[in-house]
């Protein structure tokens, strides 16, 4: 069952076993765990649901229906960072390309040694997760007729220069290639949430609450009661009804690590203090390269290729085919010079360079909105710039007559491999780059002390039966890779364990 305000006529009132907040990759395994465990599971997400036949509408209708804030969720100062997230049933699986990288070893590695988890994520339990989501997701490397023209410039440069590289393992199933992933897959061919484990959840019984905010977690004595929250008004000015949700045994938070802090703070659950701390993720900016022969980037996947050589040293190198209407406002220029570039669309390929920075920020609510605090260090401005040069060279070596590096104050165009001298010689500010950035963690830190982390090694937030964080907050540090599949793979290894402990 999915409700939502349109069906509404008056305050809800609601009881499950299990109260999940969050339907993206967390909560939609949670979820589809629970459910087929027995329990009685409702899901709250403030999102809407939107059928497939609804996606694919365009970027303005995906802004608008599909991420947090339209796209516009940016960092509180300069540099002024594009925070990227899904606000929709599927949460941010809906929008991204569905890459898959198990967690490198060395990270897990120090989650033992220097976060005091020795145990918790053992390899057999992970191995299991990891293996059941890879067959029920459909995870493999894109086919070689959907990696496009932009997947096969990036191969053919790293081909050329001898670097690592490889298709993407994404989780997919019949990918048609319309590059339209950033819109909401139309076909249901990527295993997004809501394309996969929230319809599954469903049909084992679970019930969804859709445009439904969570105001805050209720607590009596330190004992988790339920949530509450409203609706989202279905028509300009129409009533906002309030909802409540006891939940008999756990409360599960899955809203990622911007806003399940942020829940947490609105709730008067502050700990020792460490929640909405050390934010982690990938900010990253692109490069364009201008190809003499049709690119066509928003043929094939849309994330289909990646450049692997650089990942040790914290840069990954990825193709990112975008729509012309998203395209176009990338491309550098003013009159005639931007109508000649744009009319060359079809010819230009992106690569995006998200790299592991080092820096961490806070989140802290504010009423109903959150400030998210963040500033890239020198070492991740170099960093960045270094994962830009690489890309250029990787560009020149594919055939490329110049390259557009998007930094203010730089030529706007470089013709030359050589010209790629300047990302290394100039001294380039934070803001003088095109910041986005994805792939948020750590907010909520796993820990077996209180005093340094905010939730214990089963996800149970210290101080507080019954209310669990199942999402990246709890992630200690900064994976490194594309973390939805150590997402998916954390949160079906506790929702399995309190499964086990609950019945």
């Amino acid at each position: 069952m999915i409700l939502d305000a349109t069906k509404l006529t008056g305050p809800v009132t609601d009881e499950a076993d299990y109260v999940i907040v969050g339907t993206g990759a967390a909560g939609a395994v949670a979820a589809r765990v629970l459910t087929e465990s027995g329990a009685e599971v409702l899901l709250v997400e403030e999102g809407p649901y939107l059928a497939p036949a609804a996606l694919g509408q365009g970027t303005a209708a995906a802004l608008t229906g599909l991420f947090r804030d339209r796209g516009a969720q940016i960092t509180s100062r300069p540099p002024y960072i594009a925070i990227l997230q899904g606000c929709c049933v599927g949460g941010s699986t809906v929008i991204n390309s569905g890459i898959s990288w198990r967690p490198p070893e060395a990270v897990l590695g120090s989650w033992e040694t220097d976060h005091g988890l020795a145990g918790v994520f053992p390899g057999d339990e992970l191995e299991s997760c990891f293996a059941t989501i890879e067959q029920e997701l459909s995870v493999k490397r894109t086919d070689e007729d959907r990696l496009g023209g932009n997947g096969l410039a990036l191969r053919r440069g790293a081909e050329k220069l001898g670097l690592a590289h490889q298709p993407t393992l994404r989780t997919e199933s019949g990918c048609e290639g319309s590059g339209r992933c950033l819109e909401g897959c139309t076909r249901a061919r990527r295993k997004s949430m809501n394309h996969s484990y929230i319809p599954r959840a469903l049909g084992a019984g679970a019930r969804l609450y859709a445009g439904c905010r969570v105001d805050r977690v209720e607590v009596v004595g330190d004992r988790v009661r339920g949530v509450s929250g409203r609706f989202a008004a279905p028509v300009p000015r129409a009533p906002r009804y309030g909802f409540r949700a006891i939940a008999r045994k756990a409360v599960l938070l899955a809203a990622s690590a911007i806003h399940t802090p942020a829940l947490l703070q609105r709730s008067g659950l502050h700990g020792s203090g460490q929640v909405g701390k050390h934010l982690q993720g990938h900010p990253g900016a692109a490069m364009i390269g201008v190809f003499g022969e049709p690119i066509r980037m928003w043929e094939g996947a849309s994330q289909s290729y990646e450049v692997t050589q650089f990942r040790d040293r914290g840069i990954k190198i990825e193709s990112l085919g975008l729509p012309p209407e998203m395209m176009a406002v990338r491309v550098p220029g003013m009159g005639e010079q931007l109508v000649s570039r744009l009319a060359g669309l079809d010819r230009l390929a992106l690569a995006a360079v998200p790299v592991r920075a080092r820096a961490q920020g806070t989140v802290t609510a504010s009423g109903d909105s959150v400030r998210i605090d963040y500033t890239p260090t020198p070492e991740d401005v170099t960093l960045i710039l270094d994962g830009l040069r690489h890309t250029g060279e990787i560009f020149f070596a594919a055939g490329a007559s110049a390259v557009f590096p998007g930094i203010h104050g730089l030529p706007a165009e470089l013709d030359r491999p050589a010209d790629l001298r300047v990302l290394q010689e100039a001294r380039v500010a934070p803001t003088a780059l095109s910041w986005v950035m994805t792939h948020l963690m750590g907010t909520c830190r796993m820990g077996p002390d209180p005093a340094t982390s905010v939730v214990g090694p089963t996800g149970e937030v210290h101080g507080v039966s019954g209310l669990y964080v199942i999402d990246s907050s709890l992630f200690p540090t900064n994976l490194g890779v594309n973390p939805q599949h150590t997402i998916l793979a954390i949160a079906m290894l506790l929702t399995r364990r309190l499964a086990a402990t609950s019945a």
